[in-house]
């Protein structure tokens, strides 16, 4: 289970991990500024092009979703264009990122203050009268009529300055719409440049997208992001929501899961807590999303007192026998669920990482009701899923590239692979052999014969051609990205929250 990041800082928080890539044919950095001078020039041309040709083709609906150009790959970068594209893909989400929060109710009227003293007006009438009545005690009375002037005087000054500070004191209690982060504008002008650049889905076919690609540069720079040093998908997000600092966007994110501690010898001791999570780590050699997820909320771990790992309840207290476990609930579900597949596995004994590449299951429909712990029948609808996007890794530790496949419209069956600023729309077999990992199931050899020698050719040279971030085709029972690709993120999205995710200007769930 993987806790959310509380670092408050991106730039310095970014770890390189194992998938750096030589850059080989990149456009060097003297060239970039030049590149984006061209592109920008190109955008305002081609969206101009757009709007006079589109004939008013609505961008929003299960028919006409908007399919993002590409993000450009301004060097070792496509581990970030990957995770945007997935965001990129959920309208709330772009709605968020591009408008902000709701903005806040108007504070409430303050109430007509009273008159500090009703009374005063009484008092200088009778007293008026009885100096007229009565001549000797005029002086007497005048006195008195200062006096008590003077006093009423004071108190209603006090009254005006108490009143001041309960005023003051109510402004600030008012909440008050924060400042955007820096790393949300940034992803903000990202975000507009992809929109700018996307195409509506009814306007695509399978083949290649003919959007237009926007730059990360601004994200980037102001987030000091190295452009030439490749780094964790799934680092990299986690670390990129807290910059953002907008709890609505996070809690759509975020759920919740229970761990406990629970002694074994009938005493009723236990622990537990409240933990949070932005994605869920899975073992890939437990073979399925499935497995994995009930062997980590379903199946507690023994702490075994007689093997020396027991658990001790308190301080100074004897350890005993204790299982050691996480409940998944219903309403700790998030909205979208992140699922982050542990591909890569370090060896104590020979000091060697390496890449997992072994097949591993996942479902289009995501049911984890058998998984969660204590669920209502009016819940079940809140435990199906529905995959919406994937981040495919392609090559070893130590050297790789990031694509993703997404899926625009979460209602429709439309794929697009996003590789960097190739964008082509996909079948979902397709999806699935690039994505599993390990040799697909069901397909046939090629057979050997007189072309023996030109299919080893042709090998040899898809190799070459994926070792630069290409796709190699789905030769040898393989996928798009050839026997070292395989998922590394999934993204669902719960059904139940799906009119409020894709219906823009609907409230976001909570």
């Amino acid at each position: 289970m993987t806790v959310p990041s509380t670092s408050t800082s991106t730039s310095k928080s970014y770890a390189p991990r194992h998938h750096r890539r030589t850059s080989i044919g990149c456009t060097s950095r003297a060239h970039l500024p030049l590149l984006f001078l061209a592109m920008g020039a190109l955008r305002a041309s081609v969206a101009l092009a757009g709007a006079n040709n589109n004939n008013g083709v609505s961008s929003s609906g299960n028919s006409n979703a908007l399919v993002s150009g590409g993000l450009i790959n301004l060097g070792n970068t496509c581990y970030l264009n990957a995770q945007l594209q997935c965001a990129y893909h959920v309208p709330k989400v772009r709605e968020l990122i591009l408008t902000g929060p709701p903005p806040l109710p108007p504070p409430p009227s303050p109430s007509p203050v009273p008159p500090a003293n009703p009374q005063s007006g009484e008092d200088d009438a009778v007293t008026e009268a009885s100096d007229n009545d009565n001549d000797e005690e005029n002086e007497e009375n005048k006195e008195s009529s200062e006096s008590v002037k003077e006093e009423s005087e004071t108190e209603e000054s006090e009254q005006q300055q108490q009143e001041e500070v309960e005023q003051e004191q109510e402004e600030e209690k008012q909440p008050t719409q924060p400042t955007p982060s820096i790393g949300l504008l940034s992803l903000r002008h990202v975000f507009s440049l992809m929109k700018s650049g996307s195409i509506p889905s009814s306007s695509t076919s399978i083949g290649v997208a003919k959007g237009l690609p926007a730059s990360t540069f601004i994200l980037c720079r102001n987030l000091g992001i190295s452009v030439m040093e490749q780094q964790d998908s799934q680092e990299f997000w986690k670390l990129l929501l807290p910059e953002l600092k907008m709890p609505l966007l996070a809690d759509v994110y975020q759920g919740s899961y229970e761990d406990y501690i629970v002694a074994q010898d009938g005493s009723g001791r236990e622990k537990r807590r409240e933990e949070t999570f932005l994605d869920v780590s899975l073992e890939v050699s437990s073979g399925s999303v499935l497995q994995s997820m009930e062997e980590q909320f379903k199946k507690p771990e023994l702490l075994s007192e007689k093997e020396g790992n027991g658990w001790r309840p308190e301080k100074g207290a004897d350890k005993v026998d204790a299982l050691k476990g996480c409940l998944l609930r219903a309403q700790g579900l998030p909205s979208l669920l992140q699922l982050h597949l542990k591909r890569f596995r370090y060896d104590w004994q020979t000091d060697v990482t390496s890449k997992i590449n072994d097949r591993f299951e996942f479902p289009e429909v995501l049911d984890l009701s058998e998984v969660c712990t204590d669920i209502e029948k009016d819940e079940e609808e809140r435990t199906i899923y529905d995959l919406q996007s994937i981040v495919v890794h392609v090559g070893e530790y130590g050297s790789g590239h990031y694509y993703a496949y997404v899926r625009p419209d979460v209602r429709s069956d439309q794929w697009y692979r996003f590789d960097d600023d190739t964008v082509t729309q996909v079948d979902y077999e397709d999806v699935r052999a690039d994505s599993s990992g390990g040799r697909a199931r069901g397909k046939k050899r090629r057979k050997r014969g007189s072309q023996k020698e030109g299919q080893k050719n042709r090998r040899f040279l898809g190799r070459l051609f994926r070792s630069f971030g290409g796709g190699g085709g789905s030769g040898g029972g393989f996928g798009w990205g050839g026997r070292t690709s395989s998922a590394y993120m999934l993204q669902y999205v719960r059904r139940c929250d799906i009119p409020l995710l894709y219906d823009e200007g609907e409230s976001a769930p909570q």
